[in-house]
């Protein structure tokens, strides 16, 4: 169980407050992003944080419900779940 090729499922828009995050498209683009971006990135691309990071996120509900569900369900009973929050 995951999202589907390992792609985030929906597109997102957003400021990027602190830390660094790279974002890898399907073409193999790859853009990192740091404090003060702001962001949009389509569907299906992955991301992986180098750093604690800070963001916040504009993003439809569709597609980003998916991936909500998707990292409670990876991170129950982690130390890290403790560590996200929602607004």
């Amino acid at each position: 169980m995951g999202l589907k090729n390992k792609q985030l499922p929906g597109p997102a828009l957003g400021l990027h407050s602190y830390g660094v995050l790279r974002v890898i498209y399907d073409d193999g683009k790859q853009v990192t992003l740091k404090g003060g971006d702001i962001f949009y990135m389509p569907p299906g691309h992955k991301a992986v944080v180098f750093e604690d990071l800070k963001i916040m996120d504009f993003s439809p509900q569709e597609g980003m419900l998916e991936l909500i569900d998707h990292i409670d369900k990876k991170l129950v009973g982690s130390i890290v779940f403790n560590r996200i929050q929602y607004i």
